[in-house]
């Protein structure tokens, strides 16, 4: 067989006999909530804010630890172009705190509109189906 040629699918074999199959109902509830339509907007772009937080978040925490690198590993040769990289590292790690505290205060804020959504009192389970 040629190692570039390709392989051809076996056709599907029909049987005119049945298959067994099982089937098997799994008891369970559906709960419905009655949203507005501005908690849905509100908690669909919480997910957004948090997703743009936690980028810059990853972005400002590279920058951090490449700055860093290069403030660690190179000798002070030029006091101007070691100011820059100092003052650059520093502000890289300021604005990591910013969007470390951003993600946090966005996270918890979905969290606690996602339990008042909840109920208080869990319904009885019924089997799906009755």
């Amino acid at each position: 067989m040629d190692e570039g040629a390709a392989v051809k699918p076996a056709a599907p074999q029909f049987s005119s006999e049945p298959q067994p199959v099982a089937i098997q109902y799994v008891p369970g509830h559906v709960t419905m909530l009655h949203l507005s339509r501005e908690k849905v907007n509100s908690l669909s772009g919480c997910g957004d804010r948090l997703a743009i937080h936690l980028t810059f978040l990853g972005i400002f925490v590279g920058a951090f630890l490449s700055l860093g690198g290069i403030l660690w590993l190179t000798p002070p040769e030029d006091p101007k172009k070691y100011a820059t990289v100092f003052a650059v590292s520093i502000s890289s790690v300021l604005l990591t705190i910013f969007f470390g505290i951003m993600a946090a205060t966005t996270y918890f804020a979905r969290r606690r509109e996602l339990r008042e959504l909840q109920p208080s009192a869990a319904p009885s389970p019924q089997a799906v189906g009755e």
